[in-house]
């Protein structure tokens, strides 16, 4: 809420995000599209440099974008799920099969749904994957290293970004 959605929209109001993008939301509880995209509403009205209105035609576009859907990440059914709407998104916005899984979850689950992204065809798209890791990888080094070759088992290392948002902030904000 802080950082992705308020940075998705000032490259979006700042003419760097084409309109060949979508967003998914995912998590275990029920939630409609509508509620969702309040939910990215408020974090733009609230962290995001560019002010935004609902009732403004260029925030409507925007939101179209963005989807909700719920997911048990233990339901490889559910993953199939998601690959029909990715699809569908795909299909909508012109988008060409580039998909990137971004993981903000406990690390011990990592590897579990990067094989369950696997198993539900959603690395059946052409175009590109990557997978953001998000918060600690591992516990330790031998869990760590678990988690590695789990991973590997499905994406190639240059496939593969490992990040710290506390870590990673300062050198992230001095890219120019």
């Amino acid at each position: 809420n802080r950082k992705l959605y308020p940075a998705f929209y000032s490259l979006y109001k700042e003419g760097k995000l084409s309109d060949k993008f979508a967003v998914i939301g995912l998590a275990r509880r029920p939630r409609s599209n509508e509620q969702f995209r309040e939910d990215v509403l408020q974090s733009i009205k609230q962290f995001a440099r560019h002010k935004v209105s609902e009732h403004d035609r260029e925030w409507a576009e925007f939101a179209a974008h963005f989807e909700y859907m719920s997911l048990d990440i233990h339901d490889l059914d559910g993953f199939r799920r998601l690959r029909e709407l990715a699809e569908r998104l795909e299909e909508r916005f012109g988008i060409g099969g580039n998909r990137l899984f971004y993981l903000a979850l406990a690390p011990d689950l990592f590897g579990s749904v990067a094989h369950h992204l696997l198993a539900g065809g959603l690395l059946e798209s052409d175009g590109w994957h990557r997978l953001v890791i998000e918060k600690p990888f591992g516990y330790d080094l031998e869990s760590a290293e678990r988690l590695n070759r789990q991973i590997r088992e499905v994406f190639a290392e240059d496939e593969v970004f490992r990040i710290d948002h506390y870590l990673g902030k300062e050198m992230v904000q001095n890219i120019d």
